[in-house]
């Protein structure tokens, strides 16, 4: 944190850092008055994320990361999950990571670009869309 300064308001905690300080770096964000982008992309059946999801919750994060090929169910579950804890909290569902292409996409059984999968009907972005949330490149947002 002293290397960005008191103007930051929301920091976003990725796998690296989570997995380098735990959840004590997101309560001491937490606790100096930031807001905490929590970017773990949990995919697992919809108990486990149920659990992680309050889990995060508990320690005040603003927002977090889901994969939305998990599934309607785990999507429903996780988002249920901060109901009780953090009604606040926005669950984010991410469609195709920025990485892939439809080469890797294809390798996984999904046929089509990369795009459809993001925004068109069909793909993954319509799976979360009852529970409002999407995260999609801006690549694809056009």
């Amino acid at each position: 944190m002293a290397a960005v300064g008191v103007s930051a308001l929301t920091y976003k905690v990725g796998m690296q850092l989570y997995t380098a300080e735990g959840p004590s770096i997101v309560r001491e964000l937490v606790d100096s008055g930031r807001r905490v982008f929590l970017d773990l992309k949990y995919h697992d059946i919809p108990n486990t994320v149920a659990a992680a999801v309050r889990e995060a919750a508990g320690l005040g994060v603003s927002m977090l990361t889901i994969h939305a090929s998990g599934g309607s169910k785990m999507i429903h579950a996780a988002v249920e999950a901060t109901r009780s804890v953090n009604p606040a909290l926005m669950v984010l569902g991410v469609t195709v990571l920025t990485s892939m292409d439809e080469q890797d996409l294809e390798k996984v059984g999904v046929r089509g670009h990369v795009s459809d999968q993001c925004i068109a009907p069909g793909g993954f972005s319509r799976l979360p869309v009852d529970v409002r949330c999407v995260v999609a490149s801006a690549l694809e947002a056009f």
